[in-house]
């Protein structure tokens, strides 16, 4: 399962029509934006930054807690069931 993120890659005319300090612009910014966007369309991380939020966040109760990590899990499984199908 993978989320869908925007465009980034242009396409091979888009290359081509770049002058040099284009490309080289793009270049140093796809270094370090295309592996970002790796770790963006993984579910799994996605779930560990939720889960994170949850625990720090606004729920009072360990239960509440509880509940609201049961729920995260459950939607990042429900995900994997629709990407199957």
């Amino acid at each position: 399962m993978e989320k869908e993120i925007e465009k980034f890659l242009p396409t091979s005319n888009e290359l081509e029509a770049m002058n040099l300090d284009e490309f080289r612009d793009w270049v140093d910014r796809a270094y370090f934006v295309l592996p970002a966007r790796k770790i963006q369309r993984d579910p799994l991380s996605q779930l560990r930054k939720r889960i994170s939020e949850i625990l720090d966040g606004k729920y009072a109760t360990e239960a509440e807690k509880e509940e609201a990590v049961w729920r995260a899990i459950a939607r990042y499984y429900e995900g994997f069931s629709h990407s199957t199908r």
